[in-house]
């Protein structure tokens, strides 16, 4: 699993390097060297965090369902579709929530992203860090 995700997170790391490439210089102009740079490394490896933990998970949960649909077929068929049924219901549910607060989870990111800009343009540059000494 580690392996695949790695491959995963190679090939989007080449990616950004080829878009980076062809950008025009004026969205160097108007973005900061620290949103950039939080992008390309942030935002990779939280994708690449994830994706490793969420692999093996994915795979171990498929396995569940398709052993317990098979006992509950076995079981009670009647059961089974109303299970199934509350379950098509509940996604149904979730996806019309996720789809109407999609919009803010991306403001928050835009905003963080700002940010991680704006503390990076700040204190890339500094490479003395000057103490205060305190007087008892």
């Amino acid at each position: 699993m580690a392996t695949v995700t790695q491959g995963v997170s190679k090939k989007i790391r080449s990616r950004i390097s080829g878009k980076i490439n062809t950008l025009p210089m004026n969205y160097y102009s108007k973005t900061t060297i620290g949103e950039v740079l939080s992008r390309v490394t942030n935002d990779v490896d939280a994708i690449g965090e994830s994706l490793n933990r969420s692999v093996g998970t994915l795979v171990s949960a498929i396995c569940m369902l398709v052993g317990s649909l098979v006992m509950m077929l076995a079981t009670n068929l009647v059961l089974t579709v109303a299970a199934g049924a509350s379950s098509i219901l509940g996604f149904g549910l979730l996806m019309l929530i996720m789809g109407r607060s999609q919009k803010y989870f991306l403001r928050q990111q835009k905003h963080l992203g700002h940010m991680n800009g704006h503390v990076e343009e700040i204190y890339a540059g500094h490479t003395v860090v000057s103490r205060c000494q305190v007087r008892t």
